[in-house]
């Protein structure tokens, strides 16, 4: 009998390309779960790979994925002072701000989440 194990893999998403990642995402040998990530990473500012991004976000078609391109992508682009591009780039498209991270900052929390 074999057993799968998996274990998770901390990475460095300063670390990784962004057109090397929107690249395996077009050739499948990454999913696009990763997509709200991609303002996080080297060149994730540029808008060749907004455009990028936006072709793989249009490949969405199932109704329950549409996180993907929703919340987490405006808060990746506020992390790293890119979401002034993204923003320019996205116009016309709903990417929503995040509810979760507004009523966070609504009801006053510090973010900390040390014991």
């Amino acid at each position: 009998m074999f057993a799968l194990i998996y274990r998770p893999r901390p990475i460095s998403l300063a670390a990784e390309d962004a057109i090397a990642t929107l690249k395996a995402i077009e050739d499948n040998r990454q999913g696009r779960c990763i997509l709200p990530w991609i303002p996080l990473m080297r060149s994730g500012g540029r808008p060749e790979v907004i455009t990028a991004w936006k072709e793989q976000a249009e490949r969405i078609t199932n109704r329950r994925d549409d996180w993907i391109t929703a919340p987490s992508l405006s808060s990746s682009a506020e992390l790293t002072g890119c979401d002034t591009v993204w923003r320019k780039e996205l116009e016309g498209w709903n990417v929503e701000e995040s509810r979760f991270l507004k009523r966070m900052d609504f009801e006053g929390c510090s973010g900390d989440y040390s014991p």
